[in-house]
């Protein structure tokens, strides 16, 4: 596969997911065999060569040798060309493209197609028309879309969309790259792929449609040649460029794009909206400027911002992304602070003073906020945030340190830190995502200091909220208030403290709490499905809360002491029978599994009377649902 020329085009959006049924991948016919095209039996090992209108089966593997090719065409007409030097097999269990190296082309009939891309340490979901997934060498591979749109799905939970003209790498271990807008003219024109073969292909009409869409843009201006060659590397930020200056990012061009006018706002390069707040007293012009810095990678490597990303004095903004309402919501429009496409922060602190104090200053970019070591806010500003349309990424041993009313960080990607310390020590702490939050060691700190007792209540509070899950292994939650959403599940493990006053958790599926050491007064957990406490080998401590209340389908609790006046809710409003005799967790019920206690008695059969809902006195309070929970 040849190297391909990048374009950066002026207009950019996100765009909806192809509807699409999964291959059918137990087999296909070899329509056309060029060369040495080799069959690799799963069974014994033995090689035959490939044959015109043989089937190649699973689990067999197909390798071809330089100058080769080969065109298979399945059931639902999808068809498979394997270029040269290619080694690939199906795997029907999961529908999955086994490509260990080399370079295929997949077109799809229309609501037919879709599966799993892997190679050696890379996985992608792909849905799609015309595309060309090629590996390389570092054990990642890109894909291109010829024509149609594709939807890559990446192993953290984020999502690419791609039409006709552009391309993605998907980076060892499944992480994303840039999208990238390369020439389909100069790609197609000697594609071995595309014209290697005795037929057609049937998309070959959408194929050269698309390269005239393209080519109309280019020729009125809309969008530029590079000319840059895409090389085989990319990394979160950066795209390898064919040139003898080595690695360039191909992105960071900040002249080569220019903001389009659509309506009353201006379109990035990632197709998000720019547009003024207050249109009375803000110029259009201003939301120009705004979405030039929102379409330019940028990096802050000293205390003080560049003067051309910042928007303090101009603005606020209201930001929109087209078709994901999700995600614009975490914006917390209107904006204003430090705009850019990838924010890379290299610098130690960064100097707030000089906006005398804004209400609001958010560090906001349309793709990834990358910190590459510690950082503290000096200055003040009631609000300080992070936001991110990609993922916010600290490294490994960092501590984020400010002094505000409010420190949040929000990404549409996952959030995913290993020993990240976050303080805020003024105020309250925020961490939303619309994926997963994942916090391996490290500490969430929202320390008010010695401001007086109520206000602190109200400050010193941190929220963790989450599309998918939640999840802390072995980390230190230190509050007044704690909360943590998550539209599926909660799982707090391996050590995890949580020292606060009030905490909160509530789950569209299900909690697991196991190794973890919680203080406070009022605990409350509430989730849609099970909620699951202690374990064989850990014992979680819920006696020292004054106001104990858990909801949830199925409640189970193991080595689980009790005290005080706690309330569960189940369906049935009742303790599942032979409570701590190790039984099987009856649905619907409150299960003590076993070591299950109430002021150091281990509850029976015999005494649960005394101490399940007593008819006077203090004890376990078991009653039914007010009201049935729902995802």
């Amino acid at each position: 596969m040849k190297k391909f020329t990048s374009l950066l085009l002026s207009i950019g959006c996100f765009l909806p997911a192809v509807a699409s049924r999964a291959l059918d991948l137990k087999q296909s016919k070899f329509t056309q065999v060029v060369n040495d095209v080799q069959i690799i039996s799963g069974t014994d090992k033995t090689t035959k060569a490939a044959m015109l209108n043989a089937l190649f089966k699973v689990p067999d593997v197909l390798r071809t040798g330089a100058n080769s090719r080969a065109e298979l065409v399945a059931e639902d007409q999808t068809i498979t060309r394997v270029g040269a030097n290619t080694v690939f097999s199906f795997d029907p269990a999961n529908r999955t493209i086994d490509l260990q190296k080399g370079s295929l082309l997949f077109h799809s009939p229309k609501g037919k197609g879709g599966g799993t891309i892997q190679t050696g340490s890379a996985t992608a979901s792909v849905l799609g028309t015309t595309i060309v997934v090629t590996t390389t060498a570092n054990g990642g591979f890109k894909l291109l879309v010829l024509e149609g749109e594709a939807e890559v799905k990446f192993l953290d939970g984020l999502k690419q969309h791609l039409s006709a003209g552009q391309m993605t790498f998907v980076l060892p271990g499944g992480g994303l790259s840039p999208i990238i807008v390369f020439r389909l003219d100069a790609n197609n024109k000697d594609n071995q792929l595309i014209h290697g073969f005795e037929r057609a292909l049937p998309s070959s009409g959408k194929l050269n449609d698309a390269i005239m869409r393209q080519t109309k843009l280019i020729n009125s201006g809309k969008a530029q040649d590079t000319g840059l060659l895409v090389g085989d590397h990319a990394t979160t930020s950066q795209v390898e460029a064919v040139d003898p200056n080595a690695v360039q990012d191909v992105l960071n061009r900040p002249t080569d794009y220019q903001p389009v006018l659509s309506g009353g706002a201006y379109r990035t390069l990632d197709g998000w909206l720019v547009a003024p707040h207050n249109p009375q007293t803000t110029p259009l012009t201003d939301a120009l400027a705004a979405a030039r810095a929102l379409s330019t990678d940028v990096t802050i490597d000293s205390s003080a911002l560049k003067p051309a990303h910042t928007f303090v004095r101009s603005g606020p903004f209201d930001v929109t992304i087209p078709g994901d309402p999700g995600c614009t919501a975490l914006l917390d429009n209107p904006v204003t602070g430090f705009f850019g496409r990838n924010l890379n922060i290299t610098t130690a602190s960064i100097d707030l003073t000089p906006y005398n104090l804004p209400a609001k200053f958010d560090f906001l970019a349309t793709q990834n906020i990358s910190l590459a070591g510690s950082l503290t806010f000096d200055g003040f500003a009631d609000t300080i945030s992070l936001i991110a349309g990609g993922r916010i990424l600290i490294a490994p041993g960092s501590t984020i340190t400010a002094g505000t009313f409010n420190l949040r960080l929000a990404s549409c990607g996952a959030m995913r830190f290993t020993d990240v310390n976050i303080v805020n020590t003024f105020g309250s702490l925020e961490l939303k995502s619309l994926a997963d939050v994942t916090l391996n060691q490290g500490a969430l700190t929202a320390d008010a200091g010695a401001l007086p007792v109520r206000a602190a209540a109200i400050l010193r509070a941190i929220d963790v909220t989450a599309g998918t899950d939640v999840a802390l292994a072995g980390t230190r939650i230190k509050a007044v208030t704690f909360t943590a959403q998550a539209r599926r599940s909660i799982n707090l493990t391996a050590g995890t403290t949580i020292t606060a006053p009030n905490i909160t958790l509530t789950a569209g599926d299900s909690i697991l709490l196991d190794n973890v050491t919680m203080t406070g007064d009022r605990f409350h957990a509430t989730a849609v499905n099970d909620v699951r406490i202690g374990s064989a080998t850990h014992t979680v401590d819920l006696s020292g809360f004054a106001d104990l209340n858990i909801s949830g389908n199925t409640l189970a609790f193991e080595n689980t002491p009790f005290a005080g006046d706690p309330h569960l809710h189940v369906p049935t409003g009742q303790l599942a029978a032979n409570p701590n005799t190790h039984q099987v967790v009856q649905r619907g019920y409150v299960n003590f599994i076993a070591g299950v206690t109430y002021q150091g008695t281990l509850i029976t059969s015999a005494n649960q009377s005394t101490y399940i809902n007593p008819s006077s006195g203090s004890g376990i309070h078991i009653s039914p649902l007010v009201s049935p929970l729902t995802h």
